[in-house]
């Protein structure tokens, strides 16, 4: 498996703590049949972007710290993108923000908040610089919980949608619960992920693949 959603990288945002909790990260979601993770740091602002060459090099350091311990998972290079008005203006100017410096999927911070009132304008920008946005857990924000239906219409607008693992076990309440078990249903998920912070008693994808064996076919779930 490959997760394009984590906060593994330690002491850079909310996420892990120390290189030790990494570590315990990696080896729990290795053990769950996980062969990569996408590390994804917050980038919520203009003082985010100057961090960037900080978050490689604790990635470097993480990745070579994996292979000390005899760990095979590879963690690559990710951010998760808020959506404020200097991204634009860094892709401009050749910043790359894309999931594994692949120049082709930008994982998007879906607000927990209201979504900014130019958020499809923003979304389609996106998408006019080659990019294609990726929303983070649309099962936790309000406004799509409040209406359900908005889900499809950014689906068929022409971003993919990831659903947290977590989200089906009840982390975030039984109403994000409900609306990711309903947008795996309906088959409007792309992705799968994770966004792990801490370390947990067992494997977060791993657990997510036993959940949804019971209401989705196997073949989605691959």
């Amino acid at each position: 498996m490959i997760d394009i959603h984590s906060h593994i990288l330690p002491g850079v945002d909310d996420g892990s703590r120390s290189v030790e909790e990494s570590l315990q990260i990696a080896r729990q979601e290795e053990s769950g049949g996980t062969a990569c993770i996408i590390s994804t740091p917050h980038l919520y602002d203009g003082g985010d972007l100057g961090r960037m060459p900080l978050f490689h090099h604790v990635r470097q350091e993480l990745q070579e710290a994996l292979i000390q311990e005899g760990l095979k998972l590879k963690v690559l290079q990710g951010l998760e993108v808020y959506p404020f008005p200097g991204v634009l203006e860094a892709l401009d100017n050749g910043t790359d923000l894309s999931l594994a410096g692949q120049g082709k999927h930008i994982l998007i911070d879906t607000p927990f908040s209201q979504f900014p009132f130019d958020f499809r304008t923003f979304l389609f920008q996106l998408r006019m610089k080659g990019l294609t946005p990726i929303l983070a857990h649309p099962e936790r924000a309000p406004e799509f919980q409040a209406s359900p239906a908005l889900v499809q219409e950014y689906a068929e607008s022409g971003c993919l949608l990831q659903v947290n693992a977590g989200s089906l076990q009840g982390k975030y309440g039984p109403i994000a619960a409900n609306l990711a078990r309903d947008i795996l249903k309906r088959r409007m998920a792309q992705f799968v992920s994770g966004d792990i912070h801490r370390p947990s008693r067992g494997p977060v994808m791993g657990r997510f693949k036993d959940a949804a064996a019971s209401f989705l076919d196997e073949a989605y779930i691959q």
